[in-house]
C-alpha cells in the first residue's frame, strides 16, 4: 500500500555507507582529480584541501541545520523553513540540478576511466553502468544499501593502497607546489572541482526523514564522510603528483588513469577496472536517491505533483525514483550525444553539478544565520560559522563563474531563472484557488 509518511529505518552505517558510495573517493580521484591537477598542476593537491575546507565549513552548517529539521528533503527543507517557502522552492530547484548532474558526471566519469583501460566504447560502458544502477534502486531499500556497503569497503581499501604505493613509488619525495604561479579564479575553480571529492554527504542530507535518530545519525554521517574522503583524496593527489615529479614528468602530463596504466602493473590496472565499475553505480544510485527524497519532500508541500509523494514499503517513493532514473537517462545519454566525447561530458556535468552545490549551500548558510539571529546572544558560535561559511561559498562561487565557460555559467542561470518563473506561476495559480 501507498502512503506519504516515509518509515524511520535507516541507521548510522547504512547512511554512512550510501554516503561514503555517493562520494565514491577514489573514482573522484580518477576523473575530479584529473580536472584539478590539469587545470592547476602541482596545486592540484591543494585544491583538494581547499575544496575538503569548503566542504567542512559548509557541512558544519548542515551539521547544525540537521539537527533543527529532520524531515525529508534536505537543502529544500532548510531554506523552506528557514527563509521562506519561495527560497525553499528555488533551493529545491537548483538541488535536483546538482544531484541529477553530479550523478549523471559519476555515470560518464566511470565510463571515460574503464574506455581507457578496456577495449570497449563509452556509450556502451555508460549504458551498463546506467542499467546496473537503476537496477539496484528499483530493487528496494535493502538492497541499495547492502551494496554501498561493499562498494564503500572496497572504497577506502583501494584509495588508501593507491596512496601508499604511488608515494612509495616516488621514493616518498616531499615536494612544494608553491614555485609555479596559478590565478586565484583558476585555483578556486579547481578547488570547486576539488570539492567533488568529499562533498557526497550531499547525497545524506535528503534522507534525514527516513533516519533513525536523525539529529545525531546525520550529523555523525556528515562530518565522517568529509574528513574521511577529503583527506585520504588530497593525500592520493599528493601521491600522484609526487610520483610525476619523481619521474621527471610534469605534474599535467596526463591523466591519472595514464599514470596508472604507465606503472604497467597489472593489479593496479584491474583495481581501477572493478573500483570504476563500482563507483559508478553506487555513486549515481545515491545521488538518484536524493534526487528522489527531495521531489517527494516538495510533492508533499504541493509543488510537485502529488504522485510523487507516494511512498511504498519495501521500494520507497517509487514514482519519485523512476523520475530520477529517467532525468538522470537524460543528462547522461544526452551529454554524450551532444558532445560526442566522455570526458568532456563528464567535464560539463561535473561544474554545473557543483555549481548547484555551491549554491544551494549558499542558501543553506543564509538558512543557519537567519535563525541564529533570533537568538544571537546564545548562538555567537553559529553565527560566526555561517557568516564566515556564507562568505567563502559566495567568494568560491564568484571565483568559479568567472573561470567557467560562459555557455555552462548561462545553462546555471537559465536553470535558476526557470525556477524563479515556476513558482511565481505556482504562487500566482494558489492565490487565485484562495479567492
Amino acid at each position: 500500500m501507498s502512503r506519504k509518511e516515509a518509515p524511520r529505518r535507516i541507521g548510522f552505517w547504512d547512511l554512512l555507507f550510501l554516503t561514503v558510495g555517493g562520494q565514491s573517493p577514489f573514482l573522484s580521484i580518477l576523473i575530479y582529480g584529473t580536472a584539478t591537477i590539469m587545470l592547476v598542476g602541482a596545486y592540484g593537491f591543494v585544491a583538494v584541501l581547499l575544496g575538503t575546507l569548503l566542504a567542512l565549513v559548509n557541512g558544519l552548517v548542515v551539521y547544525y541545520l540537521s539537527g533543527k529539521f529532520t524531515k525529508s528533503g534536505g537543502y529544500y527543507t532548510y531554506a523552506f523553513y528557514g527563509l521562506s517557502k519561495r527560497f525553499g522552492f528555488e533551493t529545491g530547484w537548483a538541488y535536483l540540478l546538482y544531484s541529477s548532474f553530479y550523478g549523471a558526471a559519476y555515470v560518464l566519469g566511470a565510463a571515460w576511466a574503464l574506455s581507457k583501460v578496456l577495449p570497449i566504447g563509452y556509450w556502451a560502458l555508460s549504458a551498463l553502468i546506467f542499467a546496473a544502477m537503476a537496477l539496484v534502486l528499483l530493487l528496494g531499500i535493502k538492497p541499495t544499501f547492502s551494496y554501498a556497503l561493499f562498494a564503500s569497503v572496497l572504497e577506502i581499501a583501494t584509495m588508501a593502497y593507491i596512496a601508499v604505493y604511488l608515494w612509495w613509488r616516488s621514493g616518498f619525495i616531499l615536494f612544494s607546489p608553491f614555485t609555479a604561479k596559478v590565478s586565484p579564479s583558476q585555483l578556486m575553480l579547481a578547488a570547486l572541482l576539488g570539492s567533488a571529492i568529499p562533498t557526497g554527504y550531499g547525497s545524506a542530507v535528503p534522507l534525514a526523514g527516513e533516519v533513525k535518530d536523525p539529529k545525531r545519525t546525520v550529523k555523525r554521517v556528515v562530518m565522517s564522510v568529509i574528513l574521511l574522503g577529503g583527506l585520504l583524496a588530497a593525500f592520493d593527489v599528493y601521491a600522484i603528483t609526487a610520483y610525476l615529479t619523481s619521474a621527471g614528468l610534469s605534474a599535467t602530463a596526463g591523466t591519472v588513469v595514464d599514470v596508472i596504466k604507465g606503472i604497467g602493473d597489472v593489479a593496479l590496472i584491474a583495481i581501477v577496472i572493478f573500483a570504476s565499475l563500482n563507483d559508478g553505480v553506487v555513486s549515481s544510485m545515491a545521488y538518484a536517491t536524493a534526487f528522489s527524497r527531495t521531489l517527494f519532500a516538495m510533492a508533499q508541500h504541493g509543488y510537485m505533483p502529488e504522485l510523487l509523494s507516494r511512498y511504498e514499503a519495501r521500494r520507497g517513493p517509487v514514482f519519485s525514483i523512476l523520475l530520477s532514473i529517467g532525468v538522470m537517462a537524460a543528462v547522461v545519454f544526452g551529454s554524450l550525444y551532444s558532445l560526442h566525447s566522455a570526458y568532456l561530458a563528464f567535464e560539463v556535468a561535473g561544474v554545473l553539478s557543483m555549481l548547484g552545490n555551491v549554491f544551494v549551500h549558499i542558501v543553506a548558510n543564509a538558512s543557519l544565520l537567519r535563525i541564529s539571529l533570533k537568538r544571537a546572544w546564545r548562538r555567537v558560535g553559529q553565527i560566526a560559522l555561517s557568516g564566515a561559511a556564507l562568505a567563502f561559498s559566495f567568494y568560491v562561487f564568484a571565483s568559479s563563474l568567472a573561470s567557467t565557460q560562459p555557455l555552462i555559467v548561462y545553462a546555471f542561470l537559465a536553470w535558476l531563472l526557470l525556477g524563479f518563473i515556476l513558482i511565481e506561476l505556482i504562487t500566482i495559480a494558489r492565490e487565485e484557488e484562495e479567492e
